[in-house]
């Protein structure tokens, strides 16, 4: 069996990480946890590890949405290698949506823009159109129209995705 590149294999294991956030969690990074939104202990540990979403996580989710991007022209069409990737970064993205709707949720509307605008729209971009759409995502080209409505809770906002609440 061939061994995994280094530099997937830690790829492979942070975007696992965004992956298995659930609805209305957080994710620390520092110390690879979740934290659901209203819980007391997400902000003492925040404080102590001096770790704050609107900084270190958006920067932790550009980072990783932007290998991603590398490391699939990498390695995407490499068997078994660029399937693989795919379906973590959809996992992924459909995860930060979740974080991005937590945040909204109580009412940091910017740091559910950041995640919007340096993770799910970074890994839009790698996603096959067909694929999106197999997903529920939006797809590129409505992205691109600021007067084209998306189905469900959504709607698409000069080039933004702005969640509203129903």
């Amino acid at each position: 069996m061939t061994k995994i590149p280094e530099n997937l294999r830690l790829l492979f294991l942070r975007l696992d990480l965004i992956a298995g956030v659930k609805d209305n969690q957080k994710i620390s990074f520092k110390t690879n946890t979740y934290v659901d939104k209203d819980a007391w202990i997400g902000s003492i540990l925040r404080t102590i590890q001096n770790e704050r979403m609107e900084v270190s996580g958006i920067s932790e989710i550009s980072s990783i949405c932007q290998c991603s991007v590398e490391l699939y022209e990498m390695y995407g069409s490499s068997p078994p290698y660029g399937k693989i990737l795919m379906n973590k970064i959809v996992d992924a993205r459909r995860a930060l949506n979740k974080l991005m709707l937590t945040y909204n949720s109580i009412g940091k509307n910017m740091v559910g823009s950041s995640i919007n605008t340096s993770g799910i729209l970074v890994l839009d971009s790698i996603i096959p159109d067909e694929r999106r759409i197999a997903e529920g995502f939006s797809t590129l080209e409505e992205i691109g129209d600021p007067n084209k409505k998306i189905s469900g809770d959504r709607e698409v906002l000069n080039s933004s995705i702005i969640t509203k609440k129903l």
